[in-house]
């Protein structure tokens, strides 16, 4: 059957953040949930298709809630149907291949009601639900415990070094150019999908904690001479100088043994002897820096900037060392951890790939 024999995509209303009132339903964008407010749109268990922007991406209400006006909704269907089949069902079709617009992207749903999909008795439907969702489950417990571990080397830092912003176990003070040995901009050589070269790090791959996720790597070509000059070395700090305002200065620790190098907008560290990585990172991560990087960073249209030679002038704590290498065993723990979780996550989310194409696939 055609998707539009099945549903219809109804327009989301719009609900400005000044005026959502913080109430038990929530508020979605194209993207998911961006805020809450005391009355619905809905009145039950929701689909939430994107519109504009993070167009086709689906996301599923089991309450009401209020769409906002850049996501079309699916409450009732045409024929009988499984919310939650019908949800995994757009989720195997992806609509995100249908954007016709280079500038600002956007679902005609004229289009989406042209897709045709297999539409198995009800019963069926709910049978494939019921698989998929525990599935479904099991990945984003995984995706959970992920995130609490990325949370977790921040909380001991602030039990081991206390609060940073008012310095309340009175470390010696001084500014992070008498931590930093040596800084290096990235390559501004034009990155490749094809493999050819050498892998390049781009702020994608610093997530906002301060880990490397290197799922994704880019490549870049370079003579010998102007890789072992951009080379990272372990021990070599990798600090995100130009991004987007809330995200600009997050950093990593690299501390791998491949041929790697940087991208333009980040910078590679060296550190001073009295000054160690693990250290130096998750300082930097602190909600106290972060706020720091917010505020002075230089900001133009779509980004914002911090220098070197600015970053080296913000103001730098200085513990024992003995305490500093403390840390740096508890991180070395926690990075083995986090290589686990993230082994599960992505089995997990095989998995539920796996799944999704049987359940779908042409000739059930």
């Amino acid at each position: 059957m055609k998707l539009g024999d099945i549903c219809e995509f109804t327009y989301g209303d719009g609900l400005i953040e000044e005026n959502r009132k913080g109430g038990e339903y929530p508020v979605f964008g194209s993207n998911g949930i961006v805020g809450w407010h005391d009355q619905p749109l809905t009145t039950g268990p929701t689909l939430i298709i994107g519109r504009k922007g993070s167009i086709g991406e689906v996301h599923y209400s089991s309450k009401p809630c209020w769409p906002i006006d850049t996501t079309y909704f699916v409450e009732t269907t045409k024929a009988p149907c499984d919310l939650r089949w019908l949800y995994y069902t757009l989720v195997k079709l992806d609509l995100t291949r249908l954007n016709k617009s280079a500038a600002v992207p956007g679902l005609n749903r004229d289009d989406a009601y042209e897709q045709e999909i297999r539409y198995p008795p009800l019963p069926e439907q709910r049978r494939l639900a019921a698989l998929l969702d525990k599935a479904d489950r099991v990945r984003r417990l995984r995706r959970y415990a992920l995130e609490l571990s990325e949370t977790y080397l921040q909380a001991v830092f602030l039990e081991m070094f206390g609060d940073v912003q008012s310095n309340s176990k009175g470390w010696d003070r001084g500014t992070i150019d008498e931590a930093v040995a040596f800084s290096q901009y990235g390559t501004s050589q034009r990155s490749n999908s094809e493999q050819k070269g050498y892998p390049i790090l781009g702020m994608a791959n610093i997530t906002y904690s301060g880990s490397l996720d290197l799922a994704s790597l880019a490549y870049v070509e370079l003579s010998r001479k102007e890789f072992n000059e951009l080379r990272l070395e372990p021990g070599d700090i990798i600090f995100n100088r130009t991004n987007s305002t809330e995200l600009v200065g997050k950093t990593a620790h690299w501390n791998y043994v491949f041929d790697a190098v940087l991208a333009s907008y980040l910078v590679k560290l060296k550190l001073k002897s009295h000054v160690l990585p693990d250290y130096f990172v998750a300082l930097l991560n602190t909600s106290y820096y972060k706020q720091l990087f917010q505020k002075r960073c230089k900001k133009a249209v779509g980004q914002s900037n911090i220098s070197p030679t600015l970053l080296k002038e913000f103001p730098f704590l200085f513990p024992p060392l003995h305490l500093q290498e403390k840390l740096e065993r508890i991180a070395q723990r926690i990075d083995r951890l986090r290589a686990q979780q993230r082994e599960a996550g992505r089995q997990a989310e095989h998995l539920f790939q796996t799944l999704l194409q049987r359940a779908f696939r042409a000739d059930t």
